[in-house]
């Protein structure tokens, strides 16, 4: 459970900070100064040494994590954390305990297995322009997504266009998704700054009294070529306009798409109409924002345009392709085109050069300052919400494990089995709850070490039996979904519960349930057990599977009474035969992930256990057919239901 939000915490970034992603570099940039603008700030920010100089402005708003240039240090401190905390700790793992960090944010990649993970996706450009990835990448990009959304916390999109892309890519995990959309801001008073600039920017660059502007790196789908061909038609329609170009000229995945821009220039004799600059200061790009006739933005896609941020926070008008991203952000005075319509965007430009006279559109500029503050702040906000509820984020689920005189009964080191082995699985948040039943031999300081650990979560306290400290557990879990998990079985399998979760969510089921591995008293497997294969059609004449492999929602379990405390050691076979009779949806995970030791209350009291389940039987199959219990007992015995009976629950469920 939480009790409550720490002071600061601690957020992590490991995203590569270079001069390769401007746009990339820049988002963290207001980011980061976003969360120095709050009142009172609960986040702080740390990162990895930024790839190259272009991006080192960032360390005035961060904390660096701790460096990796000792390698082999860093990896027997990492095989020494495996061994004493019983998981595995990987690279990001480990740099995260290191400097301390409670979250990582933004991330991109596979989520580390122990750190909470707040996951970044900000567009699924893939799926609408597949023509611009080759078959590898674009199978990658499906993957990385999908892990990501399964395995973080929470899945930051830009806009509300990402969300309904998220929607449909992962629907299982839609509720995950938080939009965030980023406001551009500055240090300092950037209009004064912008203002003395102006000599020294119009020399270094030889600029024209009027241009247009693109501040867009040269990536194909940035769709510079759009706007060459409106200024080739407006040149030969007698209209000499310029347009100003800057950004990284290289792109990893058409690199010789610089190069054909270059050609067509030559070709069509624009070289005095387009001039390219290629990486400029951050400033340096502010002041030609500024002082354009029209900032341009051609793309055929974006996730949240940085440009047409700058431009509603600096105030100046904008010409935009009419994607569905620049709709949303709805930046004022802005005009639209299609990005396949050289003409319609030809027009635009004509329109603009012959009305303005460059510079500052200081209206504009007026209106964005005013509103800047309200802005950024939300935004701020916004992003210092994701994290707090990310980080108090309930488990996917929560396992319980009953003990009572482990020490006494020998069952020590199969109880610290149990336990290491929920607390390897992988994919899912998990909380372990130990219910005691008051013991006295030991093992009570046995659960209290591990919980210094923090393994797991326990209460000790006398019972009424295992199904009462099972339903108390039940009561006390915090997860969405319910798991028990005997002191001597175990997880063989780190991802069962993912797997269940996972699975789970994308069918909309109530329960689960799976093989289960079936261990003798010698630790042998029991090839012939019918747990390993589960056979829900035989639900109504026997158990149709281990409990041990099922999870259920919580809600539904309480709903229905948890437990049958009338029962000591059949209870979990009742609640299996009232969630069918009652409709619940079921589906069998296709995953062995649970060692189950034969040998428990119920085996060792079979006598008992049969005429349980003949009162079982007795009751829930009263409303279909009167049975003795007699008549009960031999239907489990013998595995055959009265065709009466057998036809009117088939009927019914039907």
């Amino acid at each position: 459970m939480s009790n409550g939000i720490k002071k600061n915490i601690k957020v992590g970034f490991l995203n590569d900070f270079s001069g390769h992603w401007m746009g990339g570099v820049n988002y963290f940039k207001n980011l980061f100064l976003a969360m120095q603008m709050l009142d009172n700030p609960k986040l702080v920010p740390y990162i990895k040494k930024p790839g190259d100089n272009c991006a080192d402005f960032l360390l005035k708003y961060v904390k660096l994590l701790p460096s990796s240039a000792n390698k082999n240090w860093h990896y027997h401190l990492r095989k020494v954390l495996t061994i004493l905390c019983g998981r595995k700790f990987n690279k990001q793992d480990y740099f995260m305990k290191k400097a301390g960090v409670d979250i990582i944010s933004h991330f991109w990649g596979e989520v580390p297995e122990h750190t909470p993970t707040i996951a970044w996706i900000p567009d699924f450009q893939h799926l609408h322009l597949p023509h611009m990835f080759d078959d590898k990448e674009i199978a990658n990009r499906n993957q990385t997504f999908m892990n990501m959304a399964a395995k973080s916390a929470a899945v930051i999109l830009s806009s509300n266009d990402a969300l309904n892309d998220f929607k449909a890519f992962a629907p299982q995990y839609v509720a995950k998704g938080k939009v965030l959309p980023f406001v551009a801001k500055w240090d300092g008073d950037i209009y004064r700054r912008l203002d003395k600039m102006h000599k020294a920017v119009s020399q270094k660059f030889s600029l024209p009294e009027r241009y247009f502007y693109i501040s867009n790196q040269f990536w194909k789908h940035k769709n510079h070529q759009i706007v060459f061909s409106a200024v080739k038609q407006l040149k030969e329609q007698g209209t000499e306009v310029v347009v100003v170009c800057s950004g990284n000229t290289g792109d990893c995945r058409h690199p010789a798409y610089f190069q054909e821009l270059k050609d067509y220039i030559a070709q069509n004799n624009l070289q005095e109409n387009i001039k390219i600059l290629g990486m400029i200061e951050s400033d340096e790009v502010l002041y030609l924002l500024r002082n354009c006739v029209s900032i341009i933005n051609p793309s055929l896609f974006e996730g949240w345009s940085s440009t047409v941020e700058e431009a509603k926070s600096l105030g100046k008008n904008i010409i935009l392709s009419d994607i569905k991203v620049h709709l949303e952000q709805n930046p004022p005075a802005a005009c639209y085109f299609s990005p396949s319509n050289a003409q319609e965007l030809a027009q635009i430009m004509r329109q603009n050069w012959e009305n303005s006279s460059g510079g500052p559109d200081l209206e504009l500029e007026q209106q964005a300052r005013a509103d800047l503050p309200r802005r950024f702040l939300a935004f701020a906000r916004a992003y210092q919400q994701i994290v707090i509820e990310a980080c108090e984020q309930k488990p996917d689920v929560s396992v319980i494990t009953v003990t009572r005189n482990l020490i006494k009964n020998n069952r020590e080191k199969v109880f610290i089995q149990c336990m290491r082995s929920v607390r390897r699985q992988y994919g899912c948040r998990v909380e372990h709850l130990v219910i005691d039943g008051a013991s006295d031999d030991g093992t009570l300081e046995l659960i209290k070490k591990y919980a210094g650990k923090g393994w797991i979560k326990y209460i000790s306290e006398p019972d009424g039996g295992i199904y009462d400290a099972m339903n108390k557990g039940a009561n006390l879990a915090t997860g969405k979904y319910l798991a028990f998990l005997n002191s001597d079985d175990y997880y063989h399998h780190r991802k069962g519960l993912s797997r269940s979760v996972a699975e789970l969510e994308k069918h909309s089921a109530h329960y689960s349930y799976a093989p289960v591995r079936m261990l003798k008293e010698n630790g042998r497997l029991d090839k012939s057990h019918p747990h390993r294969r589960p056979r829900p059609q035989d639900v109504f004449v026997e158990m149709p599977y281990g409990h041990q492999s099922m999870l259920i929602r919580k809600d539904i379990f309480l709903k229905e009474g948890s437990y049958n405390l009338a029962y000591r050691s059949a209870a979990d076979y009742d609640l299996i035969i009232r969630l069918v009779l009652n409709r619940y949806k079921g589906i069998e995970i296709p995953l062995n992930f649970v060692s189950f030791r034969m040998g428990g209350f119920s085996q060792q009291n079979w006598e008992n256990s049969v005429t349980e389940v003949a009162r079982i039987f007795t009751e829930l199959y009263r409303p279909f057919y009167p049975l003795r219990e007699e008549d009960a007992r031999q239907i489990y015995i013998s595995k055959q239901m009265p065709e009466e009976l057998s036809s009117k629950l088939k009927e019914f469920l039907c």
